[in-house]
């Protein structure tokens, strides 16, 4: 295990966090939306230190490989259409939650 992988788990237990997603799941993500025409921007909340990045479009430069630090990831939807998005999410087995402005898979939840 990596010493980023060891924080994140450290982390996790001290704030009483469970893991939602793995590797594979955020792999299978990024695939699957860098395969869009329109590829749908995205930003994430960081488990460590609650960074919030800015909205991007790079689903494998930016995104990983450091999946474990993942609080969660929002997906904008506004050049896109939400089925599109939903049916990913849902073929994926990403645990996400669905409101007007985004879709956000859930990394970890207490």
């Amino acid at each position: 295990m990596s010493a980023l992988a060891n924080q994140c788990r450290r982390k996790a237990e001290t704030e009483g966090l469970v893991s939602l997603m793995n590797d594979t799941k955020w792999r299978e993500l990024c695939f699957a939306f860098s395969s869009f025409a329109t590829k749908p921007r995205w930003r994430t909340r960081d488990l460590l230190n609650g960074y919030l990045s800015v909205w991007d479009r790079d689903w494998f430069h930016h995104v990983g490989p450091d999946y474990c630090s993942i609080e969660w990831l929002e997906i904008d939807p506004s050049d896109l259409d939400r089925e599109s998005v939903r049916s990913v999410l849902r073929e994926v087995g990403a645990p996400f939650e669905e409101a007007e402005q985004f879709f956000r898979v859930i990394g970890y939840r207490r």
